[in-house]
């Protein structure tokens, strides 16, 4: 115990005299920094003046450049003025020998005037050569006194020059040595750190030491009074020591026994234990494997059309859109055709009532008064019809589109709601339409006088037409024929009407009918024809070989009828009017043989396969509208790490639904720099309805190994949606065309009728037959509304063309061709209104009094 007390002094005395030295050296670094902030200071000063006097330097140096360029341009100045100075001298030197050499020869000539005037010119010059000669040398010194400054600040800016070199100079002098002296100040530091950090760890280790010795002196007291304790305790419980032996002998045996019925459940349960542990291990190292090919996360930011989640929206937002476009186009058309209705009707009812109006006149009605009974006229019938018109705009055509749209989307019971500024919008056109023709025609009628009104209308009169110059077609016609040809032309203003009418219905019927064959069989045309294969495995990228095993075992049950081994991944490209996201589906297959069992492709005009090339690929068609690329273009798309990949279009493949991009390896290898890797598979189901191909799906999904799966079924519900509601609507639409078109032809065959009952009567009365006189003014009609035909043709092409590509989704494209159906449906329908109308007219005119017809009116 005293040796220990004498080894604590010792390190006391030790600790001591190096915190001593810590101080002393603390002390002196202290001193060192001090003078290394003050070398800083100067330093920091020293550098401050070297950046003020280089950047005056270089100021001095501009301004000397300056004047030096000034000054060489000042010496070309002189040299050019000297030169022309010599040259003048050497000019003056020839005259002056000339005006000598001719006085010498003939002193009269110097009272010459001519003479007199070239001496005058010679003294001019002599005093131009005087005073240019004086500017010359006035400049000259100037130069001279300019370079001599130049050549002194030259030399002083030299001198500061070589000022700033040695400033330079002793600066990095400074700085090295500041930089030395700093890194020996760091070093002692560093070691005054260390010993600082070794002495606290002495003076701990002497504190425990102490602690000990204090803690051991008392341990060793109480020691001894627990020893004569424990003598005195040991007699008495020896005897109480043997009876505790004998108890845990006794505690020993049942233990032993024990002990042989633990280990005997545990060899039976040793088994069972062992394979949990083995599964586990199995499982572990699955999960091992996994997460050594598990790759980094990509996160994409999507709309609400974009989200995978989000097709209900998309076919909502997609059938809207079909509304809105329509909406944008058909009310024109069907207010044009009943504008065109309106206006011959109010025309007719103006011409009837002409006599009666010229009767009112004359009686003392003023011409405001008849014309405000025709304008009010067309004011009633256009309000009422505008609110028939508003009302079922407003109940049934909503209805209509809800009905044809609620069945395929799940959305709230519709709401109807009043619109004003639509209804003002169509009273407006009402008014318009009805009431302005009233004032217009009666305002142009009663212009005339009252006698005039209260006689018939004179009929139009003929002139020669046309088809008349042409005596090869002309002489060949019947007398009928050529009564027809003329009275077309003679009435243009019914032609027009007639013509224009019957196009406008064959424009809606053809457009309805040829997107009606667009839509139709789209569904079968797409995933009987063109897709084959009903879905699309997408594999895990870190599967795992069990689950691989497994996947592989779904692939060969008997509900499988093939598949193929693809790389799949999905890329995207914006596109379209709102700039959206394309999902495209790039599908590489592992190789060719057997491809076309599950994609064919092909153009969609010609039916010419393609092949997949090692310079490109082959996408849809809709995606190449969409991008408006051709065979040839390139086009940029990104992976799902937002890498873009240049790919070449090599072929465009019939397709109608979704955007699709097919490669083999090799273009698949170039265009994204990376090794072809199989992915996934095409499957194609023995049973390929809808229902068994979600129950099959949701099978695979079940699997560890599958990452996804694209069903065939989600496209196929999104386009029986657009096509079932597209489809009534257009049924709504080729009803009204063809009502359209019987109001129409009815109309003008009406008037047509009505304002030549004189003239049908008195061929009658000449001898015609009932059916010649029906067909001597329907033959018009006839003719008329076959070049109608023609027109509606034409413009229903341009409609429906404009339909298929404005109303379809992005992702979408109707057929655009056009079926014999679609040109004989339009024609048969006016064929048959124009016979009906044809037997009307001629049951009409058979019940006429033509006697009365012709009485006159005077």
């Amino acid at each position: 115990m005293s040796q220990s007390r004498q080894q604590l002094t010792t390190a006391k005395q030790q600790l001591v005299a190096g915190q001593q030295q810590l101080d002393d050296k603390h002390q002196a670094l202290v001193a060192a920094k001090q003078q290394l902030d003050a070398a800083k200071q100067q330093l920091d000063n020293s550098q401050q003046q070297l950046a003020t006097a280089k950047q005056q330097l270089t100021t001095g140096q501009q301004q000397l450049n300056a004047k030096q360029q000034d000054l060489t341009t000042a010496k070309q100045q002189l040299n050019a003025a000297k030169q022309q100075l010599d040259a003048s001298q050497q000019q003056l030197t020839i005259a002056k020998q000339k005006i000598d050499a001719a006085l010498a020869q003939n002193p009269a000539i110097a009272e010459n005037p001519a003479f007199q005037q070239q001496q005058a010119s010679y003294q001019a010059g002599v005093a131009q050569y005087n005073g240019g000669l004086k500017t010359y040398n006035q400049n000259l010194a100037v130069y001279n006194q300019n370079m001599a400054n130049w050549t002194a600040a030259s030399q002083e800016l030299a001198k500061k020059i070589s000022t700033y070199q040695s400033g330079t100079a002793q600066y990095s002098s400074g700085l090295a040595t500041y930089n030395q002296n700093l890194e020996t100040y760091n070093k002692n530091v560093a070691a005054w750190t260390a010993a600082n950090q070794q002495l606290q760890q002495k003076s701990s280790e002497f504190n425990a030491g102490e602690a000990q010795l204090q803690q051991g002196q008392e341990q060793y007291a109480s020691k001894q009074v627990a020893l004569a304790q424990a003598k005195q305790q040991l007699a008495a419980t020896q005897q109480s020591g043997q009876q505790q032996l004998d108890a845990a002998n006794q505690e020993i045996v049942t233990n032993e026994a024990t002990l042989k019925t633990k280990q005997a459940a545990y060899d039976k349960q040793s088994p069972s234990a062992q394979k949990k542990i083995q599964a586990g291990t199995v499982t572990l190292e699955d999960a091992k494997e996994a997460l050594s090919k598990l790759e980094a996360p990509t996160y994409t930011v999507d709309t609400r059309r974009e989200t995978p989640t989000g097709q209900g929206y998309t076919v909502y937002d997609s059938t809207s859109n079909i509304v809105d476009s329509l909406a944008n186009i058909f009310p024109f058309f069907m207010y044009f055709v009943a504008a065109l209705v309106t206006f011959t009707t109010m025309t007719r009812f103006v011409d009837e009532e002409r006599i009666n109006s010229g009767t009112l006149v004359a009686l003392g009605y003023t011409r405001r008064d008849v014309i405000n009974k025709f304008t009010m006229y067309g004011f009633l019938a256009s309000l009422i019809g505008s609110l028939l018109g508003i009302t079922a705009g407003h109940i049934i055509l909503p209805m209509i589109v809800y009905q044809a749209y609620h069945n395929g989307i799940n959305v709230p019971p519709i709401e109807l709601h009043f619109y004003p500024g639509i209804s003002a919008i169509a009273l407006l056109l009402a008014m318009v339409s009805a009431v302005l023709p009233a004032w217009w025609v009666a305002s142009r009628e009663l212009n005339a006088r009252p006698a005039e009104l209260m006689l018939p209308k004179p009929p139009a009169n003929g002139s020669k037409i046309f088809l008349e110059r042409i005596p090869f077609i002309w002489r060949r016609l019947s007398f009928t024929h050529k009564v027809t040809a003329r009275n077309i032309f003679r009435y243009k203003k019914r032609m027009f009407m007639t013509i224009f009418g019957v196009a406008g219905s064959v424009t809606l019927l053809f457009a309805g009918l040829a997107v009606q064959h667009s839509i139709s069989g789209v569904n079968d045309r797409q995933f009987n024809d063109i897709i084959k294969y009903d879905m699309i495995v997408a594999q895990k990228s870190n599967i795992t070989d069990k689950q691989q095993q497994q996947l592989d075992q779904l692939f060969q049950e008997k509900a499988v009828e093939r598949t193929k081994s693809v790389y799949y991944e999905t890329v995207t490209k914006n596109a379209g009017t709102d700039n959206d996201r394309q999902d495209i589906t790039m599908i590489v297959p592992k190789d060719q043989t057997g491809f076309s069992d599950y994609i064919r492709l092909a153009t969609r005009q010609g039916q010419t396969k393609l092949t997949l090339s090692n310079d490109g690929a082959v996408i849809s068609e809709r995606l190449a509208s969409l991008l408006n690329v051709k065979i040839g273009s390139t086009i940029t798309v990104k992976d799902a790490t937002g890498t873009k990949h240049q790919v070449k279009v090599t072929g465009i493949t019939e397709m109608y639904m979704g955007h699709f991009l097919f490669m083999n390896k090799t273009a698949y290898q170039k265009a994204f720099n990376t090794d072809f890797k199989p992915n996934g598979r095409l499957v194609t189901l023995k049973n390929r309805s809808i229902s068994n191909t979600r129950a099959e799906a949701a099978k695979f999904m079940q699997a560890g190994g599958v990452e996804g799966i694209q069903q065939n079924s989600a496209l196929r519900s999104q386009i029986t949606t657009i096509v079932h509601s597209l489809n009534t609507i257009m049924i709504v639409l080729i009803v009204l065309a063809a009502v359209l078109g019987v109001v129409i032809l009815y109309n003008l065959t009406n008037i047509n009728v009505a304002e030549r009952m004189r003239e049908l009567s008195t061929i009658k009365v000449l001898g015609f037959y009932n059916q010649e006189v029906t067909m001597y003014i329907y033959r018009e009609t006839i003719l008329l509304s076959i070049f109608g035909i023609f027109v509606g043709w034409g413009l229903g092409e341009l409609l429906h063309e404009y339909i298929i590509t404005v109303v379809p989704p992005n992702n979408v494209m109707f057929n655009p061709a056009l079926s014999a159906l679609t040109f004989i449906m339009p024609t048969l329908v006016i064929t048959i209104i124009t016979i009906a109308l044809g037997f009307f007219v001629n049951s009409s005119l058979k019940k006429v009094d033509m006697l009365a017809a012709l009485k006159s009116v005077d």
